[in-house]
């Protein structure tokens, strides 16, 4: 009995570890995210307030990268809570023609498709299936 719960100390203590690592490492990553969002965040808020300030702007370059074009969809996001107008359009504009409203747009898509939910609306789990003869649209 006293070496089972040897082993299962054992184990405990190895399952810990395995946790301590997993958050600590987890908190690496993050913190390293963090730094690099806190780095290019300037530089992309300057490129949408130059651009929205100028009269006859060019597009601003915009950096590459997965993880920074979130940020940029992120700081055009809250930039357009605060503009109205001529201002916001452009921003509106620069975001279609950049891309990033697309790649939300498929980002939003892929997530829908993956729920149980969405497949039972779209008709028994067929992908783009619609039903034409549900209680839904019956009642329009």
């Amino acid at each position: 009995m006293t070496l089972f719960l040897s082993w299962v100390a054992i184990g405990m203590a190895l399952a810990f570890a395995a946790l301590v690592v997993t958050i600590v490492v987890g908190r690496l990553f993050a913190d390293r995210r963090r730094a690099h969002e806190h780095a290019l965040r300037p530089a992309i808020e300057m490129a949408l307030d130059t651009f929205l300030a100028a009269e006859d702007p060019e597009r601003p370059l915009l950096p590459a990268g997965l993880e920074a074009r979130g940020l940029v969809r992120a700081v055009a996001l809250e930039e357009l809570t605060e503009l109205s107008g001529r201002e916001r359009a452009r921003l509106v504009r620069l975001l279609e023609c950049s891309g990033i409203v697309a790649e939300t747009a498929v980002g939003l898509g892929s997530r829908r498709r993956g729920n149980p939910v969405h497949q039972r609306r779209l008709g028994g789990g067929e992908p783009g299936g619609l039903e034409t003869d549900g209680p839904g649209l019956r009642a329009m």
